[in-house]
C-alpha cells in the first residue's frame, strides 16, 4: 500500500515563512499578538524539511502535499524533497484580495477560520478564478471551532460556482481534536458538521472529504456509511495527516500517524483495499510536480539559493 499524505504544515520561520512566526506565543501574549495582527495564531511550528526526510521514511510515504505562505521555501523545499518523494506544493494563500499564488504551485490553501473570513463564493472570486485558470486543486480547512467559517453548505455553494474545480474538505467537515475527547457535547457537533460536508460532497462530484484526524472514530462511521449510500465517494476520500499538528504532545501525536488512521477505518468497516484506494485518491486530488515542472522551477529560477534549508 503507498501510503500519500495530502495535509502537510511546512515552513521554517527563521527564513520568513509566517505560518506562524509567532506559533510559540501563549496565554496573553498569544491574545495579546492575534488582536494586534487581527488573525488567529498557528500555534504548531511547522514541519522543516528534516522533519519531512524523516516523516518520509517513517511512515513510508510515496508522496507528501506541502502546504506553506513563503514561496521560495516551498519552491526549494519541493525541489530538494522531490528526490526521496513526489511532492505536490501547496500554496497558503493569505490574501483573497490580492492573491499571489506562485506559478509552480500544485494547489492552494485556504484557512477561513485564521484569516478571520467566510469561504464564500463573494470572498473567494479570486482565489478560485486563479484555481479554475491553471487547474489546480483548493483545499479547505473546516473545523468546529466557528464552524460558520468553512461549514458544508459554504463548500457546496463554491462547488456549484465553480464545478470545474476540485474542492478538498480538510477534515471532513470538523477537526474532531483528541483534547475534547471527553467532552460528551462535543460528539454532536462533530457528527453534525461532518454528515453537513458529506452531504454536500455527496451532491457536488468536485468535493473531496479528507480524514485526519480520526480521534472521534464516529467521523469514519460516517464516512463508512456514507459510501454505503454513495458507493462513488469511495473515489473522493483522501488520507492526510495535519502533521505536525499535535507533535508537541507525546499522548497524542499517534493520531498523527497512518497505522492509527487506518485502524479506525478498518473498524468502521473500509477493508484494506478502500485504503489503499483513499491514498491513491491523493494523486488524483493533488498531483504531484512532474520531473519537467520540477526542470522548469529551476529553469526559471523560482527556487532561491541564497538561504539554507532547515
Amino acid at each position: 500500500m503507498s501510503r500519500r499524505d495530502i495535509h502537510i504544515h511546512f515552513g521554517d520561520v527563521a527564513v520568513g515563512s509566517t505560518i506562524d512566526p509567532h506559533w510559540n506565543l501563549q496565554g496573553d501574549a498569544k491574545k495579546a499578538m492575534e488582536k494586534t495582527i487581527g488573525r488567529r495564531i498557528h500555534t504548531t511550528k511547522p514541519a522543516t524539511t528534516e522533519d519531512m526526510r524523516e516523516r518520509i521514511h517513517a511512515e513510508g510515504l510515496t508522496q507528501i502535499c506541502l502546504y506553506c505562505d513563503h514561496k521560495d521555501y516551498l519552491a526549494k523545499g519541493a525541489a530538494e524533497l522531490a528526490t526521496i518523494a513526489e511532492v505536490t506544493p501547496i500554496y497558503w494563500e493569505r490574501d483573497w484580495d490580492n492573491p499571489q499564488i506562485p506559478p509552480f504551485a500544485k494547489g492552494i490553501k485556504i484557512h477561513p477560520v485564521i484569516e478571520g473570513k467566510d469561504a464564500t463564493v463573494d470572498n473567494l472570486r479570486k482565489i478560485m478564478a486563479v484555481a479554475q485558470e491553471r487547474q489546480i486543486p483548493v483545499l479547505f480547512h473546516t473545523e468546529d471551532e466557528n464552524p460558520g467559517r468553512s461549514r458544508g453548505t459554504l463548500m457546496a455553494q463554491l462547488a456549484e460556482a465553480y464545478p470545474d474545480v476540485t474542492i478538498v474538505a480538510l477534515h471532513s467537515g470538523a477537526y474532531g481534536p483528541p483534547q475534547l475527547l471527553n467532552v460528551p457535547a462535543y460528539k454532536q457537533d462533530l457528527q453534525a458538521l461532518v454528515a453537513e460536508m458529506i452531504d454536500a460532497a455527496a451532491t457536488h462530484p468536485n468535493i473531496y472529504l479528507e480524514t485526519s484526524c480520526l480521534a472521534f472514530p464516529e467521523k469514519a462511521q460516517l464516512l463508512y456509511e456514507a459510501t454505503r449510500q454513495h458507493p462513488e465517494l469511495l473515489e473522493r476520500i483522501v488520507i492526510g495527516s495535519d502533521f505536525p499538528i499535535l507533535e508537541q504532545y507525546p499522548d497524542l501525536k499517534l493520531h498523527n500517524s497512518f497505522s492509527q488512521q487506518e485502524t479506525i477505518l478498518k473498524s468502521a468497516g473500509f477493508t484494506d483495499g478502500d485504503i489503499a484506494k483513499f491514498y491513491d485518491n491523493v494523486r488524483k486530488a493533488a498531483p504531484p510536480l512532474t520531473q519537467q515542472e520540477l526542470a522548469m522551477m529551476h529553469a526559471r529560477g523560482y527556487v532561491r539559493t541564497d538561504f539554507e534549508l532547515a
